[in-house]
């Protein structure tokens, strides 16, 4: 938790003009006067200090104040932070913890259909090249003249043909579910991708507290 200098400066600066208190009441009572007028924090700064020490009214309530409350105000304010933080990490890691998961099914989901795909496109692939044989034993018997291996090849070409159509179908046909399935894996990973980074984000925030609160602490 960060100290805003600029606003302790022009506070400072307003104190200046604060009245000067009647040696009346005890120094509690002042110090609740002083807490009204503003955030705490500011009343424990060494700048007002500085500025109001020759005074007597002031410097006892300061030291007061800065001696028993200041510590563990700020120390408590921290911890209040950092609770809040930490409670609002786990919301996010549970939700980051949830969107790991639903990317790796969608991951299996998407390799499972890639591994159907590849396989139907080794079996069109197969069909092709018997296809290509045929044809091309149509198209040499054919130059020779020989019309009986013309005939041969022709319906083996028709055949092949019809199986290469049919393989060829099934492997769109898987190709298609591929996609869909990458598709939905990809959102799944920028939906992940999105809550990491508020998670890590959210995190850091609290690291931060928590380094300011030991530094504190220590000082």
């Amino acid at each position: 938790m960060k100290i805003n200098v600029v606003a302790l400066s022009l506070f400072t600066i307003g104190a200046l003009a604060a009245p000067a208190w009647e040696h009346k009441g005890d120094s509690d009572t002042r110090l609740e006067h002083y807490k009204e007028q503003g955030n705490d924090l500011f009343y424990c700064q060494s700048g007002w200090e500085l500025v109001h020490s020759s005074n007597h009214e002031y410097g006892l309530v300061l030291e007061k104040f800065h001696n028993k409350r200041t510590l563990g105000w700020l120390l408590d304010l921290i911890e209040k932070t950092m609770d809040k933080l930490w409670n609002e990490y786990e919301k996010l890691k549970e939700i980051c913890d949830k969107k790991k998961k639903e990317w790796d099914d969608k991951e299996k989901w998407y390799q499972d259909k890639k591994k159907e795909c590849d396989k139907k496109k080794d079996e069109y692939d197969h069909e092709k090249e018997k296809y290509d044989q045929c044809k091309k034993g149509w198209e040499d018997a054919k130059k020779r003249g020989d019309k009986g291996k013309e005939a041969e090849n022709k319906k083996c070409i028709d055949e092949e043909e019809e199986k290469c159509d049919e393989k060829k179908k099934e492997w769109d046909d898987k190709k298609k579910e591929q996609d869909k399935a990458e598709k939905d894996r990809d959102q799944k990973k920028k939906e992940y991708d999105y809550y990491k980074k508020q998670c890590d984000k959210k995190k850091e925030e609290y690291d931060e507290e928590k380094e300011e609160y030991e530094k504190e602490k220590d000082d």
